[in-house]
């Protein structure tokens, strides 16, 4: 699943991530877990492992976040595994409306009690009334969420379908912004690189930026210390997540994993 925010609140978290990068993972999964308990199509407790992207191919402000999330869920009563029929997943306009207001109820939170910062153009909102008034169209349109199965009715439904979602989601733990493969040349002062324009059939072209701007692209996105940017929720959550799964691979009659122990430190 993909969760988008509008132009505007993208522009306002750069002046506000350690509140705004947090929030878009967290309104996508209460989004989630909420949908699965209440929605008669599955009531089951469910879970996201959420991934937190600030860029796009331009190496822009671009802020989302990838998550995935299994196609069921553990029964309210917690004594069996409960699948989301074949072929269909949580009611995509629901969805997309609860994680809306959710997200902007998040930020009238963090007005309230202090936690926003209005710097140089954001101070004409500052003040509560043009907050609201600032707020109010957010909650009128509507916010892009995406989603798909990872399985390929072509192949394996385990393997290569875990495979190719690990590989997905590696995409964006561990790099910020651009790849080194991407990036084709310095020419005096200015950088070349490569990226796909989904705009014109997903074709890959060469993009020319003076260095200064590209440099300054490229730390927008280097995170705050201290903020994490995957999170789990659900049973998937730090503290319960192995119990759970346990718990779950039992009632699917799948045998529990052992906890991989860290090799002893080396011996001089």
């Amino acid at each position: 699943m993909i969760f988008t925010v509008p132009r505007p609140v993208t522009r306002f978290a750069l002046v506000n991530p350690t509140v705004l990068y947090p929030l878009i993972l967290r309104a996508g999964a209460q989004a989630v877990l909420e949908l699965g308990r209440t929605w008669e199509g599955l009531r089951a407790w469910m879970a996201l492992l959420a991934l937190l992207h600030t860029w796009g191919q331009l190496v822009n402000a671009h802020l989302h976040s990838h998550s995935m999330v299994p196609g069921g869920g553990l029964s309210l009563d917690g004594k069996r595994w409960v699948s989301l029929p074949e072929g269909t997943f949580l009611p995509l306009d629901q969805l997309q409306r609860l994680y809306r207001d959710t997200f902007v109820a998040g930020l009238e939170k963090a007005y309230g009690r202090g936690a926003l910062v209005f710097p140089d153009e954001w101070r004409a909102i500052e003040c509560e009334a043009n907050f609201k008034q600032w707020l109010a169209p957010l909650r009128e349109i509507d916010w892009v969420v995406r989603q798909r199965s990872v399985w390929d009715r072509r192949g394996s439904r385990d393997v290569e379908a875990a495979a190719k979602t690990v590989d997905y989601l590696s995409r964006y733990a561990n790099r910020v912004a651009i790849s080194n493969g991407r990036l084709v040349a310095i020419e005096g002062e200015e950088a070349l690189f490569r990226y796909k324009d989904y705009k014109d059939g997903d074709q890959w072209k060469t993009k020319r930026m003076p260095g200064v701007e590209f440099i300054g692209r490229f730390l927008q996105h280097v995170l705050p210390k201290g903020l994490r940017h995957i999170r789990r929720f659900g049973f998937m959550g730090p503290r319960i997540h192995t119990q759970k799964l346990n718990q779950i691979r039992e009632l699917m009659g799948i045998a529990a994993r052992k906890e991989v122990q860290p090799p002893p430190p080396a011996m001089d």
